[in-house]
């Protein structure tokens, strides 16, 4: 027990020198202090990708960086003021924390990157570029956000603008925070708390895990994707075309009457015709719905309920994981 512990502390203090040595840099740079001795420079770091030296980048209250300003391999940069001209680039190796200030439009977070956006003001047409991290806890970000392939965006906080699109491969969590109109997704998302405009649109063979926060309205699914939702609010369920609806909760009812017969874990269909039902229930984090069943579902939409146990948190994505499985075993709701 005495070595498990001594072993606990001696990878805790490894961590911390770690952390303190990762704050050293040969190189430190603030504007605008320093504007005079850097008047026109353009980049920070290495663009070959294989930093030998670091440099950190402060840029405070009336510090300036120009247009297309770029950010290597061994640099950290720190906006905390100022003002950023359009597009910044965010590259392989470099860490980018947008602390506050004003950045302007065309932001773009390349591959490797990590941009952390804890407040200030991002301009619209921000691009998370393939491989790249993108950390929202605070600020704004405008409108014309794009996830793009193999992307990873993590909202927890701050507010992003209309017309978020994903594209294949990309993630997108969203905890916290609120997430404009007009939300086009091609990738994978999952919400567990804050909140996403309506006309959310999810295309074919994509997936959206609704466990917390609230969508809006007029919210439309397309061939092959999947819907699955274990809490949160929503406005409505609109337009799906042939794509698949999973519910899962504590208890279920259809038109007013209880779904008594259900088993555990196991999914079970719902006719989507006639389209005039109403199906209700609470949800696995305690959230009590209302549903009508809309006329706008086409033919090959599928729709179900899991009746599950109160989960522990951490089961309940992977149930929603594995929800597919469990569909291929439906039992019609009406004879």
């Amino acid at each position: 027990m005495k070595s498990q512990t001594f072993a606990v502390t001696l990878t805790f203090l490894l961590l911390a020198i770690q952390s303190v040595q990762a704050q050293v840099f040969d190189t430190v740079i603030n504007l605008p202090a320093d504007q005079i001795a850097f008047p026109d420079f353009d980049s920070v770091g290495d663009n070959t990708g294989n930093a030998s030296t670091t440099t950190q980048l402060n840029v405070e209250d009336d510090g300036l960086l120009g247009i297309s300003f770029s950010a290597y391999s061994g640099s950290e940069v720190n906006i905390n003021g100022g003002n950023v001209d359009i597009g910044f680039g965010a590259n392989d190796g470099s860490i980018v924390n947008i602390n506050g200030g004003n950045v302007g439009n065309g932001f773009g977070a390349g591959s490797g990157s990590i941009v952390n956006i804890n407040g200030g003001n991002v301009g619209s047409g921000f691009g998370a570029g393939f491989g790249s991290v993108v950390n929202i806890n605070g600020g704004n970000v405008g409108d014309l956000f794009d996830a793009f392939v193999n992307s990873e965006v993590n909202i927890s906080g701050g507010t992003v603008g209309d017309y978020f699109a994903t594209f294949p491969d990309s993630i997108v969590n969203i905890s916290g925070g609120s997430v404009g109109d007009n939300f086009n997704n091609d990738g994978t998302v999952n919400i567990s708390g804050g909140s996403v405009g309506m006309d959310f649109r999810l295309f074919a063979d994509t997936t959206l895990n609704i466990s917390g926060g609230s969508v809006g309205s007029n919210f439309t699914s397309f061939f092959g994707s999947v819907t699955n939702i274990s809490g949160g609010t929503f406005s409505s369920i609109g337009t799906t075309f042939d794509g698949e609806v999973n519910f899962f909760g504590t208890e279920f009812f259809l038109d007013d009457i209880p779904l008594s017969s259900l088993i555990l874990d196991e999914a079970f269909s719902i006719d989507v015709f006639p389209n005039d039902s109403i199906l209700s229930g609470t949800l696995n984090d305690g959230s009590e719905f209302s549903y009508e069943i809309p006329d706008t579902f086409f033919p090959g939409t599928a729709l179900s309920v899991t009746l599950t146990a109160v989960p522990e948190p951490s089961s309940i994505v992977l149930l929603m994981a594995t929800s597919c499985g469990l569909v291929t075993r439906r039992r019609r709701s009406r004879s």
